[in-house]
C-alpha cells in the first residue's frame, strides 16, 4: 500500500529525475546517428517548398555581424558550416534522383552570410595590425605580366623554398616585351580605340537634339570637322559635363 502510495503521489523530484534520464537516453541514441545531420528533416524531403514555417529568413549583414564579438563570430561560422554541409548534401542527393532541391536560395543565404563574417574578421585584423604593426592583414601584392603582355596585380602567395629548388616558376613584370606580345599590345589597343570611337559616335548620334529621333535613317557621321570643338569626343564630354551641372544644380534645389 505504502508503495502504490510513493508511486501514485510522487515528489516532483522524482519526477524530475525521471524526465532527466529519459532526456540523457534520447541524447544517448542521438550520439549513435550523428551523421543524420548531414541530411535535412525528414518532413522537407521530397517536397518543392518549404513551409512558411520552415523557410528560412534572411542572411547575416555585416552591420550586424560588426556588433558581434570574436567567440560569437567563431560559434556562427560553425553553425553556417554545418548548415552548408547539410545542403550540399542534400543538393547532391536530390540531383542524383533527378529532383530539385527545395528552395535552393539557401545555399546562397549561407555563402552570403560567411562572406560576411570574413569580411568582419579581416576589418579586425586589419585594424590590429595597422596599429601593432603598421601593416595590412592583406596579403602583399606585386605586379606580373603574362604571355601576352598583360601587366596586372595578384596577391603574393607562401612558398615553402626557393624557385630554384621547389621548380616553381616565379613570375614578375617584364620591363621588355618580346615581339608577340609587342604586336599583341599593339593590335589590342587599337581594337580598344576602335570600339571607344564607336560607343562616342553612337552617343553623339543618339543625343544629338538637331537630329530626328530615327538616326538609323541617317547618313554617317561626317569624316571632316572644321573645329576642334566639333569632334564627337569633344560634343559628347561638352554635353556630359553639362549634363553632370544640370543634376547638380537640381540636387541643390531638392535638398
Amino acid at each position: 500500500m505504502a508503495s502504490r502510495l510513493l508511486t501514485r503521489f510522487a515528489s516532483p523530484i522524482m519526477i524530475i529525475r525521471n524526465k532527466s534520464k529519459e532526456v540523457a537516453k534520447d541524447k544517448k541514441d542521438e550520439k549513435v546517428y550523428q551523421l543524420w545531420e548531414f541530411f535535412d528533416r525528414p518532413d522537407n524531403w521530397g517536397m518543392k517548398e518549404l513551409s512558411l514555417s520552415r523557410r528560412p529568413g534572411r542572411s547575416w549583414t555585416a552591420d550586424e555581424l560588426r556588433l558581434k564579438s570574436n567567440s560569437d563570430l567563431h560559434k556562427l561560422w560553425y553553425v553556417l558550416l554545418k548548415e552548408r554541409n547539410m545542403l550540399l548534401t542534400m543538393r547532391e542527393a536530390y540531383k542524383i534522383r533527378y529532383m530539385e532541391l527545395p528552395n535552393p536560395e539557401r545555399i546562397d543565404r549561407v555563402k552570403e552570410s560567411m562572406d560576411n563574417i570574413e569580411i568582419v574578421v579581416h576589418e579586425r585584423n586589419d585594424a590590429y595590425l595597422q596599429l601593432e604593426t603598421g601593416k595590412s592583414a592583406s596579403p602583399p601584392k606585386r605586379k606580373i605580366t603574362s604571355f601576352a603582355g598583360f601587366t596586372y596585380e595578384v596577391s603574393a602567395n607562401e612558398h615553402y623554398g626557393q624557385p630554384e629548388v621547389t621548380g616553381v616558376k616565379k613570375e614578375y613584370e617584364v620591363p621588355m616585351l618580346d615581339d608577340k606580345a609587342y604586336l599583341f599590345q599593339k593590335l589590342w589597343k587599337e581594337k580598344e580605340h576602335l570600339k571607344e570611337q564607336i560607343r562616342l559616335q553612337d552617343e553623339y548620334l543618339l543625343e544629338d537634339p538637331d537630329r530626328s529621333e530615327n538616326p538609323e535613317l541617317l547618313r554617317g557621321l561626317r569624316r571632316h570637322f572644321d573645329r576642334v570643338e566639333d569632334l564627337p569626343e569633344q560634343v559628347v564630354a561638352r554635353r556630359r559635363k553639362e549634363k553632370q551641372n544640370i543634376d547638380k544644380i537640381q540636387e541643390e534645389k531638392a535638398n
